[in-house]
């Protein structure tokens, strides 16, 4: 498996873009990246669809809606991660699948004008099948010739482990891709569990077995798969409901 950082290097500078489709997806998918990137001298951009609306929250609103409540972390996350720009689009959470004719084309002008050296995003299983994921995914590979791009990974060994904890995961794994790159955080894990802290409203981690800081110190690493031009990915939606 290769080091991430023979692609992320100070000598080569470039654009990177991360693609998602909801607040927290960059921070937890990704954030490690960005962070790498962005000290190697790189210009870093999270492009993200909605402001995850769809979701639930775990805090008091205090009067906010979830949207205003969602957006405000994405951006906080993104000024800690040092992301130099925020995009945030406003297209509806959890159906992007059904509406990708309001969205693909304006998610193409964005990094057609950014012009980004590499761009990452969700691969075809979506992680977990979720279809907001699978469909991001979709349309940002029908743009891949204009970029070099990389899908979220996750070893064998992690999938198996995950694939009856994560709901959905045990339905995709056998479209889950295998990583060619890796990224080793080293003590930088420790501004990703930061970020993490910032989406408040998220509750992230507390459904794991052990704290997020542990799991994120015994688990100090990032994957990816780099796409290849020479095989074609398959995109298969499954029954997940959001």
């Amino acid at each position: 498996m290769e080091d991430i950082n023979s692609v992320i290097t100070p000598v080569k500078k470039g654009i990177l873009v991360a693609v998602f489709p909801h607040p927290d997806d960059e921070t937890m998918a990704s954030g490690g990246l960005l962070y790498t990137a962005k000290k190697a001298g790189w210009r870093t951009v999270v492009l993200c669809l909605s402001h995850g609306e769809a979701g639930k929250i775990h805090i008091h609103p205090n009067g906010k809606s979830i949207k205003e409540i969602r957006g405000g972390e994405l951006r906080k996350a993104c000024e800690v991660l040092r992301v130099d720009e925020v995009i945030m689009g406003d297209f509806s959470d959890g159906k992007l699948r059904q509406t990708k004719q309001l969205w693909a084309g304006w998610l193409k002008n964005e990094l057609n004008r950014i012009k980004p050296e590499i761009v990452v995003t969700y691969d075809p299983s979506g992680f977990y099948g979720h279809p907001d994921h699978i469909a991001v995914s979709e349309e940002v590979y029908k743009l891949r010739r204009n970029f070099d791009l990389f899908y979220v990974a996750f070893p064998k060994k992690l999938q198996n482990q995950y694939k009856d904890r994560i709901r959905g995961m045990n339905k995709v794994i056998k479209h889950m891709v295998i990583p060619t790159h890796v990224l080793n955080l080293k003590w930088d894990f420790i501004k990703k569990w930061r970020v993490v802290k910032v989406y408040r409203s998220q509750g992230l981690g507390k459904s794991l077995p052990i704290p997020l800081f542990l799991m994120l110190a015994v688990n100090h690493y990032e994957w990816y798969h780099k796409v290849s031009k020479q095989f074609e990915y398959k995109f298969r939606y499954t029954d997940y409901r959001v």
